[in-house]
């Protein structure tokens, strides 16, 4: 069965919804961190562990069957959109609608948030740090593609590992492992292009050099990392032909998410001090 595109509108108005709430998750934390720590007796709570824990609880809910129904499938991000593009699911023309309508929202959600955090101010928040690829062009542009690449293939197996009504939560669980283990040292495993460019239109450095430089890196990563998951899936099904078991290869992918930071991944939503992406899966 094919997948069935939400549309533009219910495309643009998801992401720019995932978006706004991926960033938020800095703000997030410094609220309950003290609330654990003062109200509920826990002592000495880890700031990046809490992040975590917090970005694997926003991606069960955008991931998981509640918000995909109401989103209508909305996927947030427009390397999901081309993989759904390559395996077939999705026509060229949709593809490209999807990928544009995520980006827009994905960059209105951006926005939103620098906006909210100009008119309600908290200490260590100080607005959108522009994504970059600490690992340069060559290392960042691989690290991305393996995030993608693990994410989207674990994607397609995951229903058979943990069971249909699961797979969301594994498939959230799983990509925070996996930007635990590349703990922001080469690209943060952002997974989505979408949240990069966002992160230089509303930071303010989108027409230089270097912010062109890291949103071909993440769009290369996020490509590079999709093209291998459908050939995977292209094998599974035999060759083409639809004699082998399908599996489906594509997770909807955030990040953004998405996405991430501390230990995970550096946002761009301003968080406490260093400010990280949202991103939007997989994740």
């Amino acid at each position: 069965m094919k997948f069935a595109p939400p549309g533009a509108a219910r495309e643009f108005l998801s992401a720019t919804v995932m978006s706004f709430c991926m960033n938020n998750l800095g703000v997030e934390v410094a609220v309950v961190k003290p609330l654990l720590e003062t109200k509920l007796g826990f002592k000495n709570v880890d700031s990046n562990h809490l992040f975590l824990t917090v970005l694997f609880i926003h991606l069960c809910f955008f991931f998981g069957p509640f918000y995909n129904r109401k989103s209508h499938g909305a996927l947030h991000n427009p390397a999901v959109y081309f993989l759904f593009f390559l395996i077939g699911d999705l026509k060229f023309g949709e593809c490209l609608n999807g990928a544009f309508a995520a980006v827009g929202g994905t960059v209105l959600g951006t926005w939103l948030y620098k906006e909210t955090m100009s008119l309600f101010p908290l200490p260590g928040f100080s607005g959108i740090t522009p994504a970059v690829a600490a690992g340069g062009a060559m290392y960042g542009t691989v690290s991305e593609a393996t995030v993608a690449f693990v994410n989207f293939a674990f994607a397609g197996v995951s229903g058979s590992l943990v069971g249909n009504s699961l797979k969301p939560y594994a498939g959230a669980f799983f990509y925070v492992i996996t930007i635990v283990l590349e703990k922001c040292k080469y690209s943060c495993g952002f997974m989505n292009p979408a949240v990069v460019f966002a992160s230089h239109a509303v930071g303010g450095d989108l027409r230089t050099k270097q912010a062109a430089t890291h949103i071909l890196i993440y769009s290369a990563g996020a490509v590079l990392g999709a093209a291998p998951a459908a050939g995977l899936k292209w094998m599974a099904d035999g060759f083409g032909k639809g004699g082998g078991k399908k599996n489906n290869t594509g997770a909807k992918s955030n990040s953004s998410g998405a996405a991430k930071k501390s230990t995970g991944g550096k946002k761009t939503g301003s968080g406490t001090k260093k400010a990280t992406p949202a991103r939007t899966r997989s994740s």
